[in-house]
């Protein structure tokens, strides 16, 4: 997990062979009954394609 320049977006590094990925994990506070955070982690858009910029990931979140 490194951490880019824009908030909440983060990019995986690949291993093992297999490419790399850019994903956002958004913080959205906590669950008044269980006192759980709430955190939303996506690797694809609204449309179901992956993030190809660190941009449109962070446009996204």
């Amino acid at each position: 997990m490194a951490k880019t320049k824009y908030q909440s977006v983060y990019r995986q590094p690949p291993r093992n062979g297999e490419q790399g990925y850019i994903y956002i994990s958004v913080y959205l506070g906590l669950d008044p009954l269980t006192g759980k955070k709430i955190i939303k982690k996506a690797r694809r858009d609204k449309n179901g394609n992956r993030f190809k910029t660190l941009r449109d990931a962070h446009l996204e979140a």
